[in-house]
């Protein structure tokens, strides 16, 4: 996970030079390999959004645990988010859930 673009960029990069070293047929045509490479971007909801989220998803989580990325611009992967998002993310989505969201 990166927090600048450019840096996800070259991380990219350096993991695509890195499987060339390793595997010489890498570049041959047909082969569409992407490296998965997260950009960390903020995220800052609304005491109104809170609640529908809150709603959408059916626990009762405050204001700053789901804004625990509004500065991840800034901390990106040094953010440790709380046991409780982290377990909600991780669970499987309810119908009409929004995935990646957080």
């Amino acid at each position: 996970m990166e927090i600048d673009e450019r840096a996800a960029n070259l991380a990219a990069f350096a993991l695509t030079m890195k499987a060339r070293g390793k595997y010489r047929r890498f570049f041959r045509k047909g082969r569409q390999v992407q490296p998965n490479i997260q950009r960390i971007t903020p995220e800052r909801f609304t005491d109104d959004e809170v609640t529908e989220l809150n709603d959408l998803y059916h626990v009762t989580f405050d204001t700053d645990t789901w804004n625990t990325y509004q500065n991840a611009d800034t901390y990106g992967s040094l953010i440790q988010p709380p046991t409780e998002l982290a377990a909600l993310a991780s669970a499987p989505s309810d119908e009409g859930a929004v995935e990646g969201r957080f």
